[in-house]
């Protein structure tokens, strides 16, 4: 008996359940009813069969061509779209030449064209359109379809030509990027080398400094790459001590004339010594020797010598009648030049010295040299 009394309990438990289940089913049907007359009601005022008999195709291309494959997008209205209708159609008019002010001067199609669209934009946006688009159209139509087949030729010359450009502008793109990757392949060739010869610059001029007992100098330098066919410049700043453990000085900062000629002259010749091929080559310095003290002037022409001799080439140094007597010592070939007077257009004769083979020097002012001259 128990059990029975507890199996009609459940029972009715789920009579209850499935009455209420059933109770709400029905209320959402009688729901669907009145949203599905509402939107019945809505179609007929709409007007659908109508509007598809004016629009001349199926339901399926209109919903596509007005975007409602997407349902969260909102539903154009019938005012919107004909407003459209009107936008687009004046549009249309105005590229073919035809402005809303020069219809008074238009063929008669025309002119009833553009009356036609001021009568369609006069209408009641909510309702049938009482103006045929395709009587709105027409005029434009049949002056388009005029020269259709000649649009279609040149349209195909055009797709043709534009195909040649694109296969000419990717033949150049092509070239022009190998054209850039070689390029840079000679940059960076030219960069190493002139890197290369700037290092072996700075260790000549190191070299020399410490040679002559100086504390050591260095040259600083920077590529500067350029972008396109522009001057390619190399930022080069030499720099040197002024004690064994301070820094490397700027050229630029202050110091004594004599010194900064010294480094001058001393960077000159750390660029003949990196040379790889100096023979032959001839090196001119003005005022040699000036603004040097004693010491100076001597390691400078020694510098000078050791390095003429070495690297096979001629330096020609213009200097003071006071540096005569160092530059003796070093050069194997010194030139006199006297000057006469502030009236006299010429020097008087020069004199030359010279070494033979057993260092003695010599005399060797030649008769050319003289001749037709007062002086002599």
């Amino acid at each position: 008996m128990g059990q029975a009394s507890t199996a009609l309990t459940a029972h009715k438990e789920k009579m209850v359940t499935a009455q209420l289940s059933l109770e709400a089913a029905d209320k959402v049907r009688k729901e669907r009813l009145r949203e599905s007359s509402a939107l019945e009601k809505d179609r007929a005022e709409t007007a659908c069969s109508q509007w598809l008999q004016l629009w001349g195709a199926s339901a399926v291309e209109a919903a596509e061509l007005l975007g409602m494959g997407d349902v969260s997008a909102p539903v154009p209205r019938t005012n919107r779209l004909r407003r459209d209708v009107e936008d687009h159609l004046r549009i249309a008019y105005e590229h073919y030449g035809l402005p809303a002010g020069a219809l008074a001067a238009a063929e008669d199609d025309l002119r009833l064209a553009g009356q036609l669209r001021a009568r369609f934009a006069d209408e009641d946006t909510s309702a049938l359109p009482r103006t045929s688009f395709d009587d709105m159209a027409s005029p434009l139509q049949i002056r388009l379809d005029g020269p259709a087949e000649r649009d279609t030729v040149a349209a195909a010359q055009i797709a043709a030509d534009r195909a040649l450009r694109e296969q000419a502008l990717a033949g150049l793109t092509t070239g022009a990027e190998n054209s850039a990757r070689t390029l840079e392949t000679l940059q960076d060739m030219i960069e190493r080398h002139i890197d290369g010869l700037l290092a072996q610059i700075n260790e000549a001029f190191d070299t020399l400094d410490r040679q002559r007992g100086g504390d050591g100098a260095c040259l600083e330098y920077t590529s500067v790459r350029p972008d396109g066919a522009r001057p390619w410049r190399w930022e080069v700043t030499p720099r040197w001590k002024r004690s064994a453990r301070g820094d490397y000085v700027h050229y630029r900062e202050n110091a004594n004339g004599a010194q900064v000629k010294v480094y001058a002259i001393q960077l000159v010749l750390a660029a003949l010594l990196a040379d790889a091929e100096p023979r032959g080559r001839v090196l001119i310095l003005d005022e040699l020797g000036n603004s040097l003290g004693e010491v100076n002037r001597k390691d400078m022409l020694g510098a000078l010598r050791t390095v003429a001799r070495r690297q096979h080439l001629t330096i020609l140094g213009t200097c003071q009648d006071s540096v005569l007597v160092d530059a003796a010592d070093v050069c194997d070939e010194l030139l006199w030049f006297t000057h006469a007077s502030s009236s006299d257009a010429y020097n008087q004769p020069t004199r030359a010295w010279g070494y033979d083979s057993d260092t003695q020097r010599v005399e060797l002012t030649a008769d050319w040299i003289t001749a037709g001259r007062s002086h002599a």
